[in-house]
């Protein structure tokens, strides 16, 4: 499987991330808090794989030395692949 991982969440798709969420379980992420969330963090990574969103996580930083991982979810079907 061929991935790429960028950080411009400014043009994510917002039905592919809620879709992922989805896929493990997580059905209460609407749109809306999707990308409240994301763009309140302030470093994203969003994966995809045949130019659809398969992945991403985001987290929170100082920029000096403190972060904290804040979620980071695949589809279930691509669990494991790489």
């Amino acid at each position: 499987m061929e991935i790429r991982i960028n950080s411009d969440f400014s043009q994510a798709d917002l039905n592919e991330m809620r879709d992922v969420y989805a896929s493990v379980g997580w059905t209460k992420h609407t749109n809306d808090k999707i990308k409240t969330v994301f763009e309140s963090s302030n470093v994203i990574a969003i994966v995809t794989s045949n130019d659809r969103i398969v992945g991403f996580g985001r987290a929170m930083t100082d920029g000096v030395f403190n972060g904290s991982s804040k979620e980071v979810s695949t589809f279930k079907r691509v669990k494991g692949e790489g």
